[in-house]
């Protein structure tokens, strides 16, 4: 497997943004095995490449994907099920962290963060150690600087047969196994769902929101 990354990130690395050189990649693509082809779409994804699937093909090729949004918290909430299959590290650490959740000096966490990493914890479905770190990221062109991010690693033993918010119940058979759960999104902010490697923090879903 790990030759297989090696030649796998070199093909990504030269695909340009054209639809001719998409095409020329998703047909090697098809050749791969069911796993080869989940660490692929990992790949792609963390080179920032997946768009081109959805561009070109209508293809979600992410590891991460919105399953529920409307019946959340009456659409201020939203599940995204993340496909341990794709990654390639045995253990697979990840983190949520928002622009507003900035590291303010000697100052205790804020509550509303705190509650933040409860509900997570409550509601979501093969997550474990949950817990509030300090990392360094960069939103959009900004200087990289210090965030609180709610982190966990992706484990069998916290999969639950359902989730249940307010009154709404998902089958995990049905919207997937490992599910990071937000009650409520509503405000005017960035976040970054993402891989804590050693590299860094390698992005898998960002989203922006406007709405209260």
């Amino acid at each position: 497997m790990k030759t297989f990354i090696e030649r796998e990130k070199q093909r990504i690395l030269v695909l340009t943004d054209t639809e001719e050189s998409f095409h020329e990649w998703y047909n090697h693509y098809q050749t791969l095995s069911p796993k080869e082809k989940a660490v692929a779409d990992y790949l792609l994804t963390v080179a920032g490449k997946d768009s081109f699937a959805d561009d070109y093909m209508g293809l979600d090729l992410c590891p991460v994907s919105c399953v529920n949004q409307v019946d959340v918290n009456n659409g201020y909430g939203v599940l995204y099920a993340i496909r341990r299959e794709c990654f390639p590290a045995e253990d697979v650490k990840l983190c949520f962290l928002r622009n507003d959740m900035w590291v303010a000096s000697k100052e205790e966490i804020p509550r509303w963060i705190l509650s933040l990493e409860e509900e997570i914890c409550r509601y979501s479905s093969g997550l474990g150690k949950v817990r509030i770190e300090v990392v360094s990221y960069a939103f959009r062109d900004e200087i990289p600087c210090d965030y609180y991010a709610i982190t966990f690693h992706l484990e069998a033993p916290a999969i639950r047969d359902a989730i249940s918010i307010f009154g709404e119940q998902w089958d995990t058979e049905k919207i997937g196994k490992n599910v990071l759960a937000l009650t409520n999104i509503s405000g005017e902010f960035d976040y970054v769902l993402g891989d804590m490697t050693k590299e860094g923090i390698l992005p898998l879903w960002k989203c922006s929101v406007d709405f209260k």
